[in-house]
Order: C-alpha cells, then structure tokens, then sequence
C-alpha cells in the first residue's frame, strides 16, 4: 500500500504502548471503484482500496476503528471497539455483503 494513503505519522511510527492493527479490505466487485476510509477514534488514518491492507500502531488500551466508503459507492459508516495491549497484533477485514452492506470485523486471517 502507498506510505501517501497513511495519512497520521502518528499510526505509521512504531513505539512503546502501541499495538499493531491491521485493516484489510476484501477484493472483489463491491465498492471497487472507491477507496475505503479507514479511522482510529475518529482521525483518518488511511485510505485503502480492495485486496490492499494496512498496518497502523496504535495506541495501547480501548480504540474504536471506523470505516466507511469514499466516493460514490454505497455503504455507510461502520465501526469496532477493540482493547489492544502494547505489543499485541489485532487484524480487522473489512469488506461487502451480498446486499452491498458493509462490515468490519475481526479477522484470523
């Protein structure tokens, strides 16, 4: 993924009480033409386009990850509190239904 779609150093520079998360975006049809928009407590992080993932630190304890599609595409906002420890290493996948709803979950893979 282009270092020009992080768009906060603070979320691109390792450090002590930092977690790492990772956002990836599902490939496929739904929502192709538009990048995805990807927050962390409401500071836009990244923006991500399909079958892209990117890696964020951030800040150890409660954070609440959002997003939501740019451009023309459907969907609305969507959003996940997650607790991160220091160190640890969270993926989230976020991606299109059927319906052309949105979701963002957690992801093993």
């Amino acid at each position: 993924m282009a270092i020009s779609r992080v768009f906060s150093k603070s979320f691109s520079d390792p450090g002590p009480d930092k977690g790492i998360l990772i956002v990836k975006r599902d490939e496929g049809i739904y929502g192709g033409a538009c990048a995805t928009k990807v927050y962390i407590n409401a500071l836009h992080a990244a923006n991500i386009r399909p079958g892209e993932k990117v890696t964020l630190y951030v800040p150890a304890g409660k954070v609440i990850v959002s997003a939501e599609p740019s451009g023309i595409c459907a969907g609305a906002l969507v959003e996940e509190s997650i607790t991160i420890t220091s160190g640890q290493t969270l993926s989230l996948r976020y991606g299109y239904g059927v319906q052309g709803d949105v979701f963002l979950t957690e992801t093993a893979f």
